[in-house]
């Protein structure tokens, strides 16, 4: 695992993101990122250069996770001109400006909600940003190891975290269930990048980086899985405090 502590997110992730791309040798190039207020300087940096990367025809973006309508199968999305969906944040904020810049449509691909189990996708740039309680996506805490594709129950405190003032989906009405990616996609995604900014977020990236193993109760920690260890680069500005903790790692 490799750790850096950054000044800001923008440019070094965007850069990554942009070799990476710039790398890939043909094909489909499959990304997921978190929707939410953290990625969004990736983001501009990512819409700025736009002209700099290599092949967006071949670029897809995986929507990892999303609020989804019901309280029991079958579930349905919800529409994306709600406040709460992840897809229309990902068009207003990134999608749409990125084709602008770019050129280029980029496709959105999902598992329908009917056939999670099939949904067969090896992400090439998975990007992961650390949560209120160690969660990432819509993985809850005590997410088992063996869970891919699933639905899960977001509980109250991860609604609230994203709803309340100044958080990116501010007033909007958070469902009961949300779908997501799990574990298994992590351990077999090609690349994965977490992303930490903010003071706030100082005890929860001890925490993380304290452990040197899978545990539940911390989602994230799946990047301490011997699997995937490897494949994991991890960007913490400076704002979060914990130079002194990643130069003793």
């Amino acid at each position: 695992m490799n750790i850096e502590t950054v000044p800001s997110l923008a440019e070094p992730v965007g850069y990554h993101w942009l070799e990476l791309q710039r790398e890939h040798g043909g094909g489909p190039f499959f990304v997921a990122a978190p929707l939410s207020n953290t990625p969004l300087p990736v983001y501009q940096w990512v819409i700025q250069h736009a002209k700099d990367f290599a092949s967006w025809e071949n670029a897809r973006f995986v929507l990892m996770d999303e609020q989804v309508e019901g309280f029991a199968p079958p579930f349905t999305y919800i529409r994306a001109h709600d406040p709460a969906s992840y897809a229309g944040f990902a068009q207003r904020h990134f999608l749409d400006p990125l084709t602008d810049a770019s050129g280029r449509s980029i496709e959105i691909i999902k598992p329908s909600l009917t056939a999670l189990d099939e949904f067969d996708v090896t992400i090439d740039l998975l990007v992961l940003a650390l949560g209120f309680a160690g969660n990432y996506a819509n993985v809850m805490p005590n997410t088992q190891l063996n869970v891919g594709w699933h639905i899960a129950e977001l509980i109250p405190e991860f609604c609230d975290t994203h709803t309340r003032r100044g958080r990116a989906y501010e007033g909007a009405t958070f469902r009961k269930y949300g779908m997501s990616l799990g574990h298994r996609q992590v351990l077999v995604a090609k690349n994965i990048v977490v992303l930490i900014s903010g003071a706030h977020k100082r005890k929860l990236t001890e925490q993380l980086l304290s452990y040197r193993t899978f545990n539940p109760s911390f989602p994230l920690s799946i990047i301490h899985h011997a699997d995937v260890q490897d494949r994991v680069t991890v960007y913490v500005t400076e704002d979060v405090g914990v130079s002194d903790v990643v130069k003793h790692l």
